[in-house]
């Protein structure tokens, strides 16, 4: 009982000391709790395309893929589609290579149909079918997400639509079928989940824009690999990219889209379409009383990250020109590059202002939405073309448009939370918050270590006298701990840690691989461990490799599977332990089947119960939520078939 005591007034001083102040940041409501925050880096394709890892196929080949928030396929340039992308490096999807590449065919058809789908206002051709993919994550690992519908694209009917190999469409109501899009299909296969959650948080491409990533990145250590575009956290947003608060606000009802009009070319749907209060503009001096003009209340403008510019109505962006002294329409010639030779996205449905360079930086804009104000930065704000500073604030061409487009000149400065829920009748929702920007060159490490070693110094000596008030209190003879690395999940009693030092153990031994008490039963590094034999046979499964769930020693683990021979097992020390020995000195207080606190890491507060442990009629629940190491963790999950979801274990897949 002192063990458990110690450990939780141990766990309140370091969250209450120690833990950084956007730990206890509100988030969207609504965010589902019931798995880790997975991050995906992004990077630039050109000059304005933000783009994903993707592997697709059995074996996986590697694309580049381009974030689009409105479209709602998943589309790949196939063996044919030699035209489809502007960058002809772009490797291209030949589905003969895979063997769990499936055709879909309409019901009552014995052949494909082709559909249309238009990709940054341009159409492409392609047929339906579904394939097991994957992202990759910022600690290398891949997420994947099998039997994803994707469009296998053969033909773009008016120039090159894509910017890589591909898009990731994150949109929904466009697709025949919920279900083919990639939101919908995840919740399909996702059923404990009660939403879809989806961060975004994009850099500006221009050079001199404040888009340092935060010190502390995420969950899962520093972005390993091409980050320069920005993060995308699924499950869970990450507090360390925005500055609360964050509002939420609900997406435009099939009621209000029908007012829209048209789709644009520009768009796939008007998924991602959310009501402002309106935008306010400076242009540095000149314009209204105080050089500030603003307008919009009330209008609907729909977030797309494929697309570049701030798209306001004809008569808003006029009325943000004319404030302008010197500031004319400018025409955006196809063939345009901007100052470090990239291409310009043309925009034919928009008009383009050219604004004099040497007030680009005293320009600035902002709209609020439910009171939230999101300021975007003045380096976002305009495209330097043959020594021409172009503003990215654009008009319609066509003045009956009401709605605004935000690409990713604003949400380079904002952090949105998309949150897309099961019922169809429910109504999404988008969380918008404004960037937290790390200045270059600040020592954010002396900052946390100075508040860390501040921190022990307040828990030190709080820690010695409740250790000292522990050891008086307790009469029973010490006897070695076995946590979740020792006998009882499968381990040798020679794989066991047991500390008879007597005085030599640290009170921080957690971040030692041989830091196990000898009877506090508190601390405990993990160690590999092979999964039970399937037939249940009670034999070393060290010599099992990737065996399938089963039986060992008293204990139940549900079934999974490995996806790569390189995969090997890790049970977290963190959550509920137990003793499977036999125990003399204790045997009339309680039995051998004991649960007692482990502090061996500390959890964070998305961990998720992972797997159950079973003896006879005893069950507990204990939690999978692996300590960051050198190498990549990813969840398996349970076979379907089973009646299971979600995470198992961790496992650890080296060399990726």
């Amino acid at each position: 009982m002192g063990s458990l005591n110690l450990a939780l007034i141990f766990s309140f001083l370091v969250s209450t000391i120690i833990v950084p102040s956007h730990a206890f940041m509100l988030i969207p409501r609504g965010v589902d709790n019931s798995a880790p925050r997975v991050t995906i880096p992004l990077s630039f394709i050109g000059s304005s395309a933000y783009s994903a890892g993707v592997h697709m196929g059995t074996p996986p080949q590697h694309f580049a893929f381009q974030l689009a928030s409105t479209v709602a396929y998943t589309i790949v340039a196939g063996p044919d589609c030699t035209g489809c992308s502007s960058n002809a490096s772009a490797p291209l999807y030949n589905p003969s290579n895979s063997s769990s590449f499936q055709p879909q065919t309409p019901v009552g058809s014995v052949t494909q149909q082709p559909i249309a789908v238009a990709v940054n206002g341009k159409d492409i051709l392609g047929t339906l079918a579904t394939e097991n993919c994957a992202f990759q994550r910022s600690n290398g690992t891949w997420w994947t997400y099998p039997k994803q519908p994707i469009m296998v694209a053969s033909q773009a009917t008016n120039g090159s639509a894509l910017s890589g190999s591909g898009v990731v469409g994150l949109g929904m109501t466009a697709a025949a079928n919920r279900s083919d899009s990639f939101i919908g299909q995840f919740l399909d296969q996702n059923p404990a989940l009660t939403n879809f959650t989806l961060g975004v948080a994009l850099n500006s491409p221009n050079p001199g824009a404040d888009t340092s990533p935060p010190a502390a990145t995420t969950e899962e250590g520093m972005v390993a690999g091409d980050s320069s575009g920005g993060a995308m956290h699924v499950h869970h947003p990450d507090p360390s990219y925005f500055k609360p608060p964050m509002v939420n606000v609900p997406v435009a009802s099939a009621m209000e889209q029908s007012s829209f009009g048209t789709t644009p070319t520009q768009l796939g749907s008007f998924d991602w379409t959310v009501q402002t209060a309106g935008w306010e503009f400076s242009s540095g001096g000149g314009g209204g009383a105080s050089g500030v003009i603003d307008g919009g209340n009330g209008t609907f403008a729909t977030i797309e990250m494929a697309y570049p510019y701030i798209l306001l109505t004809n008569a808003d962006a006029t009325k943000i020109f004319n404030s302008i002294s010197g500031a004319q329409q400018y025409s955006v010639a196809s063939t345009a590059t901007t100052s470090t030779g990239a291409s310009v996205f043309d925009d034919a449905q928009a008009v383009s202002w050219s604004i004099p360079c040497s007030k680009v930086t005293k320009m600035t804009i902002s709209f609020t939405f439910n009171g939230v104000t999101i300021s975007v930065q003045s380096n976002a704000l305009y495209t330097t073309i043959g020594g021409v500073c172009v503003s990215n604030i654009k008009g319609w061409a066509d003045p009956n448009r009401t709605t605004f487009i935000l690409g990713s000149t604003f949400l380079s400065s904002a952090y949105i939370v998309y949150t897309s829920f099961p019922d169809p009748s429910q109504s999404n929702q988008i969380g918008l918050a404004n960037r937290q920007f790390v200045a270059s060159g600040s020592n954010n490490t002396g900052v946390i270590v100075g508040g860390v070693l501040g921190g022990l110094a307040l828990i030190l000596p709080t820690v010695f006298v409740i250790l000292l008030i522990v050891r008086r209190q307790r009469h029973e003879a010490p006897s070695s701990a076995y946590l979740t690395t020792g006998m009882g999940m499968g381990m040798s009693e020679g794989n066991t840690y047991s500390d008879k030092s007597g005085g030599s153990r640290s009170i921080f031994g957690m971040f030692s691989k041989k830091a196990a008490t000898n009877d506090d039963n508190m601390m405990m590094a993990a160690d590999p461990w092979a999964p039970p034999p399937r037939n249940g046979r009670d034999s070393d499964v060290r010599s099992v490799e990737h065996a399938y769930g089963g039986n060992h020693n008293n204990v139940t683990v549900a079934p999974w599977t490995p996806s790569e021979a390189s995969e090997k097992a890790f049970l977290s020390p963190t959550g509920l332990s137990f003793d499977s020995r036999q125990q003399p000195e204790r045997r009339q207080s309680q039995t051998s089947f004991t649960f007692t606190t482990v502090m061996t890491p500390p959890p964070p507060s998305d961990a998720v119960g992972a797997y159950e442990v079973q003896r006879a009629s005893e069950q507990q629940q204990l939690y999978a939520q692996q300590q960051r190491l050198s190498t990549g963790y990813s969840p398996v999950p349970t076979s379907s078939s089973a009646g299971h979801y979600g995470p198992v274990i961790w496992v650890e897949r080296p060399g990726q």
